[in-house]
């Protein structure tokens, strides 16, 4: 789903550092970027998609901290198109109507970004997909693993808890407008944390 309306964002780019009202954003790679402001960290990894954006889902790795303890769901997700559209996460019911496509995509995804995002926070990805500070399992540092969409059937969904000890990792998956593909330009991804919203910066070639 989408909604039709502009959206005005002023950027100020220097030396691949984007500046956003006071706040910090750099690019760590081809598709990673980290944000930094107002007591929040998110680090942000769409390496499939940058590759793979003629498909109708587009799949961002993210890890998030926060000064502030908070929850946050699928729903507190949107992106911004290079034309101003802005889409929403897939609720469950689509989700379940497009289960074999989107559960399709993040198999070719594989773990392509979950590990750059564990690594930017100095974590390492566990056999069993969990994430834990490498040597070292009680550490308050180690990443936590959360799910914003079933994977099979009958899961239960719950918040994922962002706070200011434990990195949270999760997926993020929006669907095309025109159910086909993502045309290149700058995207926004807007993560919406209590009363605020920070904005990061997603380019598709």
């Amino acid at each position: 789903m989408f909604l039709e309306r502009a959206v005005a964002v002023i950027v100020l780019t220097i030396s691949g550092v984007v500046a956003l009202a006071g706040e910090q954003t750099s690019v760590l790679g081809r598709a990673t970027v980290e944000h930094r402001g107002d007591g929040v960290r998110a680090v942000v990894a769409y390496d499939y998609s940058w590759l793979h954006h003629a498909e109708p889902w587009l799949l961002i790795h993210l890890g998030l901290m926060s000064q502030t303890a908070s929850w946050i769901t699928r729903d507190d997700f949107t992106l911004t198109m290079p034309d101003g559209r802005i889409v929403e996460t897939p609720s469950l019911a689509q989700w379940r109507r497009n289960a074999v496509d989107i559960v399709a995509t993040l198999a070719r995804a594989r773990s392509v970004g979950a590990t750059t995002i564990a690594s930017v926070f100095g974590c390492r990805l566990a056999m069993d997909g969990s994430h834990r500070s490498a040597g070292d399992l009680v550490r308050l540092d180690r990443c936590e693993n959360g799910r914003l969409w079933p994977r099979r059937s009958g899961t239960v969904i719950r918040p994922m808890a962002v706070n200011s000890q434990r990195p949270a990792l999760t997926e993020v998956i929006f669907g095309a407008p025109d159910g086909v593909g993502w045309p290149a330009g700058e995207y926004w991804l807007t993560i919406h944390i209590k009363d605020r919203a920070v904005q990061v910066p997603l380019r598709l070639p």
